[in-house]
């Protein structure tokens, strides 16, 4: 036999079907059909806690005490904060380190300079901003006549499928009319 047979009829209790398994262990399924193994122990401090809930017979969930996992979990965050309180200074300087890393050094180098990035050159003399100025403008000339290109053409397409439609209601009104 599995260790996961039940003995013993179901009880319902707080609208949970509560089993006892072999193993000594309680199978509790709630209305939504969650299963969950509780033990013994876990189960009479469930029932204590909901005794009111059981007398007036209202609904309830049984759950597992996680009290174990959230020790734990404390235990971890203070271990991690005092770690961090010892060795603030070694970890700022990997922070630093990998942020000087990841900066991008090229935004500097004034020798490759393109038409269309030298806006992000730095300026250090009234030359290299008057540069800077006339490149910008350039690109700005450019994407308006892309856009008034773009315009245009939408504008030809709709003039001629308009003057299409009117082609085509012109034949259609002339068929009805040649054959009566």
């Amino acid at each position: 036999m599995a260790d996961n047979m039940t003995i013993g009829p179901a009880l319902a209790i707080g609208g949970n079907k509560v089993e006892m398994l072999q193993t000594g262990k309680i199978l509790v399924t709630n209305p939504k059909g969650k299963m969950k193994t509780l033990s013994q122990d876990e189960f009479k401090k469930q029932v204590i806690k909901n005794a009111g809930k059981i007398q007036s017979g209202e609904d309830f969930e049984f759950k597992k005490d996680r009290k174990g996992l959230k020790i734990a979990a404390i235990a971890v965050g203070t271990a991690a904060v005092v770690t961090g309180i010892i060795y603030y200074k070694k970890i700022g300087q990997f922070f630093n380190k990998l942020f000087k890393k990841a900066k991008p050094n090229n935004i500097n180098n004034v020798n490759q300079r393109t038409v269309f990035n030298g806006e992000l050159a730095p300026a250090h003399n009234a030359n290299e901003a008057r540069v800077a100025r006339e490149t910008l403008k350039m690109k700005n000339q450019a994407t308006g006549e892309i856009a008034a290109n773009i315009i245009n053409d939408i504008e030809r397409l709709k003039i001629s499928e308009k003057g299409a439609v009117h082609n085509n209601r012109q034949k259609m009104y002339e068929r009805l009319f040649a054959q009566k």
